[in-house]
């Protein structure tokens, strides 16, 4: 994401709400009608002169939650144009709607629905992460 992180882990907390009408949503003030709690922890993994890089561990899954949660703060992914980013990410298409934002599902983890064992998946990062100094492995 753009500009540097302060704190190196830290949790946000925001109410969203998702903008009617618009693939988008935004922070609005606790008791707004409709909006939902959302929570997100961190801690950073790397930076840049482009940013900061962040391992993101989601409690909650609310429409865009990243993506807002980041931008609200001053810090929007690389590549985000929709939330204020300025910094380019990844191949630059003609058609923006095949731009790459910088976020990635790197580990999904879950406790199997029948068996209750934990699951994990990792995929690997792709082409457009590959200018961008992260250890994804800490």
């Amino acid at each position: 994401m753009e500009g540097q992180v302060a704190a190196e882990s830290c949790t946000w907390e925001d109410y969203i709400l998702k903008v009617p009408g618009k693939p988008q949503a935004e922070v609005v003030a606790p008791g707004l009608p409709q909006s939902r709690l959302a929570v997100l922890h961190y801690r950073v993994l790397g930076a840049g002169s482009w940013g900061s890089c962040l391992e993101i561990r989601l409690e909650t899954g609310r429409t865009h939650q990243v993506r807002i949660q980041a931008a609200s703060r001053g810090h929007p992914l690389l590549g985000d144009a929709q939330y204020g980013s300025k910094i380019p990410f990844g191949t630059q298409y003609d058609d923006l709607r095949l731009r790459a934002i910088a976020l990635h599902a790197r580990v999904l983890e879950f406790k199997h629905p029948m068996t209750k064992e934990m699951v994990s998946i990792t995929a690997p990062v792709d082409e457009n992460w590959k200018h961008i100094s992260c250890d994804f492995t800490k």
